[in-house]
């Protein structure tokens, strides 16, 4: 597996480089910005995110092709943070989230037509460990900022 991201992400020694004005700032690398499937395979989405601490988390989101409007809002469904999904929405059923070491996936079994769109592996912080937006009843309406938000582009045929 260690083979396979450093072949993914083009790393030799397995340490991204970096400059060392961003070092305290975790980065994005994807394995493919541009994912093409048929109906019905399993597709991987991977993400290389180094340096991710308690005080951040790491959450995936997509926008549905079918549901983007031309010049409105756009729909973001939440999918889930880090290696827990969001089980709440039966299309949520065929996703699987995992965490091993640094790399970050997203696993979508049994793909569908719907399935094309946009999705994003943000870096965003951690919102259990603040204290004033643990305090708050829902937390999903905390204005959330974002550090990092990396697109990856799917299309299924």
């Amino acid at each position: 597996m260690d083979e396979i991201v450093k072949a993914l992400f083009g790393l030799s020694s397995g340490l991204p480089r970096t400059s060392a004005v961003c070092k305290a700032w975790p980065s994005v690398s994807v394995g493919q910005p541009y994912i093409r499937a048929r109906v019905n395979d399993t597709l991987w989405l991977t993400a290389y995110i180094p340096r991710v601490d308690s005080s951040h988390q790491v959450a995936w989101y997509a926008i549905y092709e079918k549901e983007k409007r031309r010049g409105e809002c756009n729909n973001e469904v939440f999918l889930g943070v880090d290696s827990i999904f969001d089980q709440t929405k039966p299309s949520n059923q065929r996703l699987s989230l995992y965490k091993r070491k640094d790399v970050y996936s997203l696993q979508l079994r049994k793909a569908q037509r719907s399935d094309t769109g946009d999705f994003y592996v943000t870096v965003e912080p951690n919102y259990a460990v603040s204290k004033v937006d643990f305090e708050k009843e829902d937390q999903r309406l905390v204005d959330k900022y974002v550090y990092l938000k990396t697109l990856i582009r799917v299309e299924v045929y």
